[in-house]
Formats: C-alpha cells, structure tokens, sequence
C-alpha cells in the first residue's frame, strides 16, 4: 500500500544484496528500479550506500531515490542484523541525501521478535526523532501466527492516509506532492 501512494514508473528503491525476493517483485510490478548494496556481518554496508547515493546525485538521478528498503533484524535470507552502530548513521544518509524530496527507509522488522538469545537492538525508527524518514513495518505472522497475514506500520504522519487508502487509486500527482512534501 505504501508504493501505490509513492512510487512512480522509474523511481529507484535501494536494497540490501541479498535481499527479500518476493519484495523486489512487489517493487519492480510498479515499475521501480532495485539498486542494491552490499551487506557485511554488520548488515547494510551504510558505506556502500552512501557512495551509491553520492554517485547517483553525481549522475542526476538522486530525485529518483525514493526509497531504501531494509530487513534489519535477523534478514532475510542471511540471517544478518543491521547493527546498532550503523542505524543512525542509515538515517543520517536519508536525511542528507533527501535535497529535492525526501527518501524513505522502510524498516522491515517482520523478524524483530525472532530474537532467541542476546538483547534487542534498537529500532532505525528510534534515530527519526521527527517522524520524517522511517517507515517501521511489521507483522504479527511470523512470531505468532504464520497463517494470520496482519502487520502494521508507523510511519510519517504525512502518509498514513494515503497509504491507507491507496488501493490502486493514489494519482501521480497526489505521489508527487507526497514526494515533495516538507521534510523539516
């Protein structure tokens, strides 16, 4: 629901290599470039993505950032958590990098309550003390009720009507304005 209210045929969505399958289908059904980034025994080499994201700003291409799309607690299919020295610094490169519209992170935390030993680590969510850059969505299917399909997401306040709503119908104007919006 989310991509029907921001992406547009040619947008980019930057991922960590490997990543969820199933998710760059979702994204490429709607038209979206997958650009990807390595991952270390950190997670998301945040490394590897800032100079992805200075080498499209370089090429003209930045405005078409839309997303970077993470799976930070025990990933898919590596097993791997985003650690928590790179979390704010992923934030910090959103923010940076958000000069013509603003990029989100869509923190996919599906697997956060899989944690069978060691402590929890915090949420990107906790470094966007604004409420601006992160999408933290989740689910109750995988530790509880793999049959039961329900998640939920907190996000900007900007886009949770639209993206409660958009279904097909978000125009390409309505996601440019959403694009464009004030990022504080």
């Amino acid at each position: 629901m989310l991509g029907e209210a921001l992406f547009d045929p040619g947008d980019i969505v930057i991922t960590e290599a490997p990543s969820y399958f199933v998710y760059h289908g979702v994204l490429k059904s709607k038209g979206v470039r997958v650009l990807t980034v390595p991952m270390d025994e950190q997670g998301m080499d945040v490394d590897a993505l800032e100079a992805l994201l200075a080498r499209l700003a370089r090429s003209g291409e930045l405005d078409r950032v839309k997303m970077i799309y993470t799976v930070d607690y025990f990933q898919n299919p590596t097993g791997l958590t985003l650690s928590v020295a790179r979390r704010p610094r992923l934030v910090e490169l959103a923010r940076r990098f958000s000069t013509k519209q603003r990029i989100l992170i869509l923190e996919d935390a599906a697997y956060r309550e899989l944690r069978y030993s060691g402590d929890d680590v915090p949420s990107v969510k906790k470094w966007d003390s604004g409420n601006e850059f992160v999408v933290y969505a989740s689910t109750f299917s995988k530790p509880c009720a793999p049959g039961l399909k329900t998640g939920f997401a907190m996000m900007p306040r900007d886009l949770v009507s639209p993206s409660a709503t958009s279904r097909g119908t978000t125009t390409s104007a309505h996601r440019t304005s959403l694009s464009t919006s004030s990022t504080g």
